[in-house]
């Protein structure tokens, strides 16, 4: 991006700034289920290309649709740890458009009848959000639906070519309100859910590996018709981490501010994020929801949820990465935000450390001393040993512990 385009961004959404910058989340997670959504071919990554298949998944006639319970189960723990209101009849629709990756020329998703809706979730400033008071994101639905099939480019020869191992995959969709105010909640926004979805175990969330993909819809409006709300949409996708999505919101927002400045108008379009040269570039103009022509799935029923099933899933929920944050910085722990950080993203780092202060006490400064123990001493001593090639072996919670009291 230019310095011109980031002197625009920094210039909006400031006090004296007549521009305000709104944007909106639409993220696709992968469910971490060991079968596909509608078939039961392995749901995997990195296998043989074209062998994780079904004839479902290729749509060969007379294939059917066969629901993944366990795809349901996840999506439910997803919804509920983000406080949303679950539908106790969702339904499936067909999404129709013709791309080589959706060899029925249609996706199975929910768009009458979703899964849950009008949800939400806590940025703070230990989030990485600019302001010192909380901001509430809402969530306007979150649905069940297929993912598609993963196509690669290649100049010489000039080809395009398909592998169908991903089509069927086990995807939620989660979209957000557009209320997010400026580049830097957008990606505080992102990594927060991922950070949620690892928690409650629906998604590993890994964005390298194609887990969970973010589409941001961005408008740029003039502070005396923010009340009127988005008008100037302009999505942006594929985006592959909060960074990516910082940077890519700050150039969308200096291109559109730029734009009207000069007097022209933004419309409505799909655009992509060049990393390299920090600016988007247009990729075709947006499509409506008459294009998909969306229509129920005859194949399917509707998902029915019972009051006991949903009890049932709201009783295992896990901790979630705020409540657990909040502990670790209280008493008895009294972590520091950095440290308490390292341990809550990680479960079985987690219970690691739970571990060994198990067999030290937790009396006086003990939490401290075992954190620092283990975030700095021995996973930096592991990841020192894995760099050089040395084996690493493993140290028990009981011998770490044992040492610590020796010390």
């Amino acid at each position: 991006m230019t310095t011109k385009y980031a002197r625009l961004y920094s210039s909006a959404n400031g006090p004296s700034s007549p521009w305000r910058v709104t944007v909106g989340l639409e993220i696709h997670a992968q469910l971490a289920t060991p079968g596909k959504l509608f078939s039961q071919a392995p749901n995997r990554f990195g296998g043989t290309i074209n062998s994780d298949l079904e004839p479902f998944d290729v749509a060969l006639p007379g294939s059917q649709p066969r629901l993944n319970k366990h795809a349901i189960l996840l999506a439910v723990r997803a919804a509920l740890a983000f406080g949303c209101n679950i539908n106790r009849a969702s339904t499936f629709d067909r999404k129709h458009y013709f791309y080589p990756d959706q060899p029925a020329g249609y996706q199975i998703t929910q768009n009458y009848n979703a899964l849950a809706h009008k949800g939400s979730f806590t940025l703070l400033e230990r989030d990485g959000i600019e302001q010192s008071e909380q901001l509430t994101i809402g969530i306007s639905q979150l649905q069940v639906e297929q993912d598609t099939a993963r196509t690669t480019y290649h100049d010489s020869p000039p080809q395009s070519l398909v592998d169908l191992n991903r089509n069927g995959a086990p995807l939620i969709e989660i979209v957000t309100t557009p209320c997010i105010p400026s580049a830097k909640a957008a990606g505080a926004a992102l990594r927060k859910i991922q950070s949620i979805l690892r928690a409650v175990q629906a998604s590993d969330a890994n964005m390298e590996a194609g887990g969970m993909r973010c589409d941001v819809n961005v408008s740029v409006t003039t502070e005396q018709d923010r009340h009127l709300g988005p008008s100037r949409r302009v999505e942006i996708k594929n985006l592959a981490s909060g960074r990516i999505v910082t940077d890519a919101v700050t150039a969308e927002s200096a291109r559109q501010i730029q734009v009207l400045e000069s007097g022209g108008t933004v419309g409505k379009e799909t655009r992509g994020y060049d990393v390299d040269k920090r600016v988007t570039f247009t990729m075709r103009t947006k499509e409506s929801a008459t294009d998909y022509r969306y229509m129920p799935e005859p194949d399917l029923r509707p998902v029915r949820l019972t009051d006991t099933f949903l009890d049932k899933c709201t009783a295992n929920l896990p901790e979630l990465p705020d409540a657990r944050l909040d502990r670790l910085l209280a008493a008895p722990y009294h972590l520091t935000l950095k440290d308490a950080k390292v341990l809550q993203e990680d479960d079985a780092r987690m219970a690691y450390y739970q571990g060994v202060l198990d067999v030290v006490g937790v009396a006086g400064n003990n939490a401290k001393t075992v954190c620092n123990w283990i975030v700095h001493e021995l996973y930096g001593r592991q990841r020192v040993m894995s760099e050089s090639g040395k084996t690493i072996h493993k140290v028990t919670t009981d011998q770490l512990g044992n040492l610590i009291k020796c010390v």
